[in-house]
C-alpha cells in the first residue's frame, strides 16, 4: 500500500505491545497469537499477519528467518541499541541475544568500504555459543 497514513487499530496496538514486551529479542507470529489469547484478546491469525506486514513497512519492526526455526521472527526496532549490532543464536540453548560491540561497527564499515557490499545488521544473525553456554563448555574442558 503506497498510502503514507498509518492506521492505528486496537488489534495493531495489542500486537505492537506484545512485540515491545520482548525488548530486543525476536518473537514469532505464533508467540504473538498465544500471548494475545492468554490475555483474552480476540485477534485472528490473518489480522496478526496483516498488521505485522504494516508494522514492517512502517519500519517499526524487522522480520527475519532464523535457522532452526520454522517460523519467521519479528523484532521491535525502536529499542535497538545505537550503532551497528548483530544477534547471536546459541547453538546449545537456542537463546537469541543482541551483540552490542564497537568492533562490529568497524567490521560493518570495512565491508562497505573494502568490498562494496552492504550488510543488513537488523537481519544478521551469527551462530555460536552464548556467554553462559561458552563458560559451561570451558569448565568441561
Amino acid at each position: 500500500m503506497s498510502d503514507s497514513r498509518q492506521y492505528k487499530t486496537k488489534q495493531k496496538e495489542l500486537i505492537l505491545e506484545c512485540i515491545r514486551t520482548h525488548k530486543g529479542s525476536f518473537i514469532t507470529s505464533k508467540d504473538i497469537a498465544r500471548t494475545l489469547a492468554e490475555q483474552g484478546a480476540k485477534v485472528s491469525t490473518a489480522t496478526i499477519y496483516r498488521n505485522l506486514d504494516r508494522l514492517e513497512e512502517e519500519g517499526i519492526i524487522a522480520r527475519t528467518s532464523i535457522e532452526g526455526s520454522q517460523s519467521v521472527s519479528y523484532r521491535y526496532l525502536p529499542d535497538a541499541p545505537e550503532g551497528v549490532y548483530f544477534f547471536l543464536k546459541c547453538e546449545s540453548c537456542g537463546d537469541l541475544s543482541p551483540i552490542d560491540c564497537s568492533e562490529l561497527q568497524k567490521l560493518y564499515e570495512h565491508v562497505i568500504e573494502s568490498h562494496h557490499v552492504s550488510i543488513n545488521p537488523v537481519k544478521t544473525v551469527l551462530y555460536g555459543l552464548c556467554e553462559e553456554c561458552f563458560e559451561r563448555e570451558q569448565r568441561k574442558a
